[in-house]
């Protein structure tokens, strides 16, 4: 079987998403602390997160879900000039995808 851990904010992740749990949530962290985003996306943007978050601790997490999710959250982050640091997390994000 796969490892788990439980990290600092409480939540199960599969070990080897371990790193790219943590990359959300500085993503996360940016967006809301920007400026040139709207406040009501910054909300959506920080649940839609959360859920991709969710999708790390399954063993095969849901592919169109976790596309639908990366894609809004990827153009807040756009949005918020943080393209530089969705380049880095995509990489983990379309391995969850299957590619």
């Amino acid at each position: 079987g796969e490892s788990v851990v439980t990290v600092g904010d409480g939540n199960v992740v599969n070990v080897r998403n371990q790193g790219l749990f943590q990359q959300l949530n500085e993503l996360k962290e940016r967006i809301i602390d920007s400026d040139t985003v709207p406040e009501d996306t910054k909300m959506d943007v920080a649940v839609d997160i959360e859920t991709l978050k969710t999708q790390l601790a399954k063993h095969d997490p849901d592919r169109q879900v976790v596309q639908r999710l990366w894609d809004r959250i990827a153009k807040a982050a756009d949005v918020a000039g943080l393209a530089g640091l969705v380049v880095t997390i995509e990489p983990g994000v379309r391995q969850l995808l299957g590619g």
